[in-house]
């Protein structure tokens, strides 16, 4: 197993960088001094699935990629970033093992010790890919599997083979303890809709016999899509909470029993909405084709980082004025789903807090 170690004085500047960081979040500072400690780098915008609930399958988003996978030239022009940055998230619009030199990517990462991250449908991941995650240091997939069953599982994750794809995620578990790493860690992402929402507690016994280390049931969402289309999707499968969140409870003591780990927004306490984001402190997104975006809601770009330099965009006029704007509390509209949703900085909640 081939896994670059840390060295201290990475880690350091990591840690010194999550310093100025919060502290430039917490005091609303608009020109920064930090880096940030989280990249979204968009593998490829293209997928060899169709699934129904996915804007890509609708024909969304309605402007073009000038390219469809993740162009490595851009890579050095944030070389200088990384020995900052704390993780790295590799989707987006597509399937990132579609990318021909997906791992390409990852290596260059994991030489700074970045944690790797990324979501997958699992279909292309072959024995010399699985054997190549564990290799490189991926520290976490996200297979999303919508279905407990090879009939429910055909109708959402289209044209997809549950035997295949459940065979593929349970050879890379069996890789992992032959190889002694704990690493990939394996998430199970399971997106309750009138589809699939009579399956709920049986996706648990399914992860485990996967070797699933985290079993996540999410209800379906808008906030990633703003589109019209899109919304009639959502409202027309959509599932209230009220009828599923009992078999949700279930699934969490079950998965407690088996000793998977279990994630849900139905069981978020309470209905408080989400009050600050420190998105544009914290995070730095680049699309296949360089447009450049602070979060997975957004709709508009913040710069080309084929076309301008990294401190250009970082500390431009469009990611100065959001800082100034969520600092102040005036959220813009592309915000109001996920302030609803309570979900900003949801995935990288840990980095803001020493």
């Amino acid at each position: 197993m081939v896994i670059m170690p840390e060295n201290k004085a990475g880690r350091a500047a990591r840690e010194q960088n999550l310093v100025k960081l919060r502290e430039a979040a917490a005091h609303g500072r608009e020109d920064l001094e930090s880096y940030p400690a989280v990249l979204y780098l968009e593998a490829t915008a293209v997928c060899n699935l169709r699934c129904p609930m996915c804007p890509t399958t609708i024909g969304l988003p309605r402007e073009p990629y000038r390219t469809e996978m993740f162009d490595l030239e851009l890579l050095p022009k944030i070389e200088s970033v990384l020995p900052y940055v704390a993780r790295a998230f590799l989707s987006g619009g597509g399937e990132p093992l579609l990318h021909p030199k997906f791992f390409d990517i990852v290596r260059r990462l994991k030489r700074h010790a970045i944690e790797v991250h990324f979501n997958s449908n699992a279909t292309l991941l072959d024995e010399a890919r699985a054997r190549e995650m564990i290799a490189s240091g991926v520290d976490t997939i996200s297979f999303s599997i919508d279905g407990a069953t090879a009939e429910t599982y055909a109708k959402i994750r289209v044209p997809a083979d549950f035997g295949r794809v459940t065979a593929n995620i349970r050879r890379l578990a069996e890789l992992k303890k032959l190889a002694g790493s704990e690493r990939p860690f394996l998430n199970m992402q399971f997106t309750v809709s009138d589809l699939n929402a009579t399956e709920i507690t049986r996706a648990v016994p399914l992860a485990a016999s996967l070797g699933i280390n985290h079993l996540v049931v999410e209800p379906l969402t808008p906030v990633f899509c703003f589109d019209s289309e899109y919304f009639a999707f959502y409202h027309e499968h959509a599932v209230e909470a009220e009828n599923v969140v009992e078999d949700v409870r279930e699934a969490a003591r079950e998965a407690a029993r088996l000793g998977l780990v279990f994630s849900s927004h139905y069981l978020a306490a309470g209905p408080a909405l989400t009050q600050t984001c420190a998105e544009p402190w914290l995070t730095f997104g680049v699309r296949v084709d360089g447009r450049v975006f602070t979060c997975c809601g957004m709709i508009e770009p913040m710069g080309d980082l084929g076309a301008q330099p990294f401190d250009e965009i970082w500390n431009g006029p469009l990611y100065r004025l959001l800082r100034r704007a969520l600092f102040q509390g005036a959220f813009p509209e592309f915000c109001s789903l996920c302030i609803h949703e309570n979900r900003a900085n949801h995935f990288n909640e840990d980095l803001l807090t020493p």
